[in-house]
């Protein structure tokens, strides 16, 4: 998989065809066969718990670990579950699984950055096969398993699935791997989600394509930034799309003298920290990230670099909650 999108996946329709987005028409086809042979194979598995699934259908970053962690805050607040808990693949990570993640033993390199900031809100389970990982949670009692990505993985059954979309990234330029960002269509993905989580200001036309009957639910990210407004730093940043962090920073003022970018999951190396460090220096300032960057950073560095979270805020909190709710009833029923 690539590490860092082609600026060729996000064109406007406005843009010319590449030629290497021509070129690569061909291996779309096969991955889509491939997803549809994939579809059509495998053997789902169902645990005893119900299974909650936040993914999307786009390579990389869409807003999906921010939306994941408010469904989870939004069941605990309505008490929709006494006891909850992440699973993800562990993507990043060397842990095979399954594994309760430990916070103050476990690192990032071990079991991946996006699962050990959610292990920080919430018990979480890594596995590469997501029905151990879901048999797992069982055993130790959970009573519910909040999914993480997950949409075209089929072998642990899902009760309830959210698609994420991201008003500014949408479907790229529509086209599936690797000549677009698509994992698979919208048509395809929409046959399988039971609601769309739709995150921030539709910049692309997206909601006209998703048929009247599905629910959709639209929020917005929001800064949780807590540190010095007045300071100036320099920011960096290794995710799916690090131009998003950028324009969030910029968005909230944060006075920025230089930024950086690194492929997805980048894992830091001293040099690239030093060389950061002394970029921020000549104009005086402190370095930030992600909280999912600051994760990869070594216990020595991230008390140095400040972190900057986000969470997402829906327009409609109580009707997303009922949903799920209302979900969580019909299948307790069956």
């Amino acid at each position: 998989m690539m590490r860092r999108a082609p600026s060729f996946w996000y064109r406007t329709k406005r843009e010319d065809t590449p030629a290497l987005e021509k070129m690569l028409n061909p291996f779309s086809a096969l991955y889509g066969l491939g997803h549809f042979i994939n579809l059509k194979t495998t053997k789902k598995r169902s645990v005893k718990i119900p299974v909650i699934c936040v993914g999307n259908i786009i390579a990389g970053g869409s807003g999906k670990t921010p939306a994941l962690q408010s469904i989870h805050r939004l069941i605990e607040k309505h008490n929709l579950a006494k006891n909850p808990c992440f699973l993800s693949r562990g993507y990043g990570g060397m842990e095979i699984g399954p594994l309760k993640i430990d916070t103050q033993k476990n690192n990032a390199l071990e079991v991946g950055d996006e699962p050990l900031l959610l292990a920080r809100q919430c018990p979480t389970i890594i596995s590469r096969i997501r029905y151990k990982g879901g048999e797992y949670a069982q055993e130790l009692g959970h009573d519910i398993i909040l999914m993480d990505d997950g949409m075209q993985n089929l072998s642990l059954h899902k009760d309830l699935t959210f698609l994420v979309i991201n008003g500014s990234q949408g479907l790229g330029n529509g086209k599936l791997i690797p000549a677009g960002p698509l994992r698979e269509t919208l048509d395809v993905g929409l046959r399988r989600a039971n609601a769309v989580l739709f995150i921030g200001e539709d910049q692309r036309g997206i909601k006209e394509k998703i048929p009247s009957d599905v629910p959709v639910f639209e929020g917005k990210i929001v800064p949780k930034f807590t540190g010095n407004t007045s300071k100036t730093y320099y920011g960096f940043a290794g995710i799916g799309h690090p131009d998003k962090f950028l324009r969030t920073l910029e968005k909230n003022n944060i006075k920025l003298c230089g930024f950086k970018s690194f492929p997805d999951h980048h894992p830091y190396s001293d040099q690239d920290i030093n060389t950061l460090y002394e970029r921020a220096a000549r104009h005086n300032a402190d370095l930030i990230t992600t909280e999912k960057d600051h994760l990869r950073l070594s216990q020595k560095n991230q008390k140095k670099i400040t972190a900057y979270p986000i969470a997402i805020e829906w327009n409609d909190e109580e009707k997303l909650a009922e949903f799920i709710k209302n979900a969580l009833s019909g299948i307790a029923e069956e």
